[in-house]
């Protein structure tokens, strides 16, 4: 039995932090050894997503400081639906310290998923 849960880490840029350079740095695999494994997990999906408020915004979110949801899903096998996001906090900051600052998390169970 597998079962799949998913963290949102949000994340708020530094005032002056270069929005395009921080994305390149996470593409470039930067939060590679974030996550932790354990005896369950059979692997991670991850994609960062830039929040936007709505698509009258002019793309202009420099307010509030520009926020970043990093989403990832942790694949577990065996009869466990738990995996532990917020033990993951602290490397996510270390990781992205030049850039942003993590203000939190949220942990889901997928429990329907849609095709077509």
């Amino acid at each position: 039995m597998s079962v799949t849960v998913t963290g949102n880490y949000r994340l708020v840029l530094h005032p002056g932090a270069d929005p395009e350079a921080f994305e390149a740095h996470i593409a470039s695999g930067a939060l590679g050894g974030v996550l932790q494994l354990t005896r369950i997990t059979s692997g991670f999906e991850e994609r960062l997503l830039r929040v936007i408020e709505s698509v009258d915004d002019d793309d202009d979110d420099t307010a509030l400081g520009r926020q970043y949801t990093w989403q990832v899903s942790a694949s577990l096998v065996g009869g466990g639906i738990k995996y532990r996001y917020p033990q993951n906090l602290e490397r996510l900051q270390i990781a992205v310290a030049d850039f942003a600052t993590v203000i939190g998390v949220d942990s889901y169970a997928v429990i329907s998923t849609e095709t077509g």
